[in-house]
């Protein structure tokens, strides 16, 4: 009587996994990384829909899109050595939305009225210690640039001495995990009448 022999092979280690982030609308996609060149990625926890093999993915722009209602596209990764496969690891890239925040509307004073601070506010995602408002004023051809001391608040009381039509724009700089998102430029006009 003959004897077969089997061979058992254990289940491969899940492999490890590296994420990334990025802010909505970026052109360039950062890739995600495994461990091993030979990893099999997936964009399904399923693992049916077999998108590459190997050590890094980089999604496409238009397959990131805006993630899910938290920022998140999420792609799998399975290891095989053979035949056996290992767990099914999900490797997040996160999506960072636009910024967005308001600086109010157009304002007119006479010349011999204090200057008013114009106020940013409603700030998403929410303003944190690194993030910050850059300023600018204009008047006619002349543009003069505050850095992120300002802060929230802005008051041009330097810069509004004459009569004539200022327009303030603000842009929000949201800092996360060292790297940074800028919101479109908000503006308005800051008008200064002789009475």
């Amino acid at each position: 009587r003959s004897s077969d022999l089997y061979t058992i092979n254990s289940k491969p280690d899940a492999p490890v996994v590296t994420g990334a982030s990025m802010c909505e609308g970026q052109i360039v996609v950062p890739a995600l990384a495994t461990s091993r060149a030979d990893d099999k990625w997936y964009a399904d926890q399923n693992a049916t829909t077999f998108i590459g093999v190997g050590s890094t993915y980089t999604p496409t722009t238009a397959e990131v899109g805006a993630g899910d209602a938290n920022g998140n596209k999420t792609y799998y990764v399975q290891r095989e050595i053979k035949g056996c496969v290992s767990d099914i690891v999900p490797v997040v890239l996160h999506v960072v939305q636009r910024p967005t925040f308001a600086i109010g509307e157009d304002i007119t004073k006479c010349i011999y009225d204090d200057v008013e601070t114009i106020q940013a506010e409603s700030f998403s995602p929410a303003m944190n210690e690194a993030s910050t408002v850059n300023w600018q004023i204009q008047s006619g051809k002349v543009v003069k640039k505050y850095d992120s001391e300002e802060g929230y608040t802005f008051t041009p009381t330097a810069d509004v001495t004459a009569t004539g039509d200022y327009t303030i724009s603000a842009s929000y700089k949201f800092v996360y995990e060292n790297k940074y998102c800028m919101s479109d430029t908000m503006s308005i006009t800051y008008s200064v009448k002789d009475r």
